[in-house]
């Protein structure tokens, strides 16, 4: 698999490539492996820590593109804010060190690179996350912005590129850890996989796995998606293609993750128990629309943790009362 390119490569000479051991969230001690008193590099970056303890672990967001993933990388960042991890502001790729661990790694860059070859020699271990989206609507989104250029497009060019220039196992080849890796070993590898179209609740289970408060999740989107039409307002002769068996065979891989990831998520959301879950997900959306409504306009502007990720963050800080 290729990873980066030939002058990247070079940069990585020097690094003995070595697995990141992932810490899985329902191993027992987890909370005392996740939390620790915070370090005097902790304590002294840009970043203020809010509380006496800070994250322990190294968090990596593997960020497959059009899956939502700019906004969910800010989410990240926003965590490493607060919690005392480097690389807030930070690119964080192979030719920009890692300064001290913890730290956040929320850039692109396969599940391969950046956790098998560990491109970045991380020393401790990682809570490792990730985010899929029904295929249909990805690969549909990944036409629009890199072919049609957000124009609206003939329906036979929709099917011709979803037929040739998509591959159909691409999100389960970007997110696993080596070509040999299925859909179930690929899911057990995680700490936590989200997902798209399911965001809200994917962070309000993110909050009980990894013992944060409705705060360190809130968010403002990166995006506002400028994707002509959405799944139920594709034209019919789209619509039929997406309903084939042709379809359903060609993403086959993608298909069986997503209804995996789904069914890993319902699970997760069985373990926290229906009620407090859905107590948890009421408050949490009310927050989201308070956010939407009085943060939004910082969508894209220049107060953002690093380029689109995490745009609004005094904002949404200042709704939170803190800072």
């Amino acid at each position: 698999m290729t990873c980066t390119n030939d002058h990247t490569l070079s940069l990585l000479g020097g690094l003995k490539f070595k697995t990141i051991r992932v810490q899985h969230l329902n191993e027992p001690n987890t909370t005392s492996a996740l939390w620790q008193p915070c370090s005097e590099q902790q304590l002294k970056q840009e970043w203020v820590p809010v509380g006496r303890d800070c994250l322990a672990l190294n968090l990596i967001y593997i960020k497959v593109g059009k899956t939502g993933s700019s906004t969910t990388a800010g989410i990240m960042r926003r965590i490493a804010s607060r919690h005392g991890l480097f690389g807030v502001t930070e690119e964080l790729d192979p030719e920009h060190p890692v300064n001290f661990e913890p730290a956040v790694a929320p850039n692109h860059g396969s599940a391969a690179c950046k956790v098998t070859l560990n491109w970045h020699g991380f020393t401790k271990p990682a809570i490792l996350i990730t985010q899929i989206r029904d295929p249909a609507a990805r690969a549909l989104s990944d036409f629009y912005f890199f072919e049609s250029r957000g124009s609206l497009a003939k329906p036979d060019e929709v099917i011709a590129d979803l037929q040739n220039n998509i591959r159909g196992s691409l999100e389960l080849d970007y997110i696993r850890l080596d070509d040999a890796s299925g859909v179930s070993q690929t899911i057990a590898n995680y700490s936590f996989i989200m997902i798209t179209e399911r965001l809200p609740e994917s962070l309000v289970v993110l909050k009980h796995l990894l013992r944060l408060e409705f705060c360190d999740l809130l968010f403002v989107s990166s995006k506002v998606s400028k994707d002509p039409t959405g799944l139920s307002e594709q034209p019919p002769e789209v619509s039929s293609y997406l309903a084939s068996p042709e379809f359903s065979k060609r993403y086959e891989p993608d298909l069986l993750l997503y209804a995996a990831a789904n069914r890993s998520l319902d699970l997760w959301i069985d373990r926290i128990g229906r009620k407090e879950f859905q107590e948890d997900l009421a408050a949490f959306s009310s927050l989201l629309e308070q956010v939407e409504s009085q943060c939004s306009h910082e969508r894209g502007k220049g107060e953002c943790y690093w380029v689109d990720n995490g745009c609004g963050y005094q904002c949404i800080d200042s709704l939170c009362g803190e800072r």
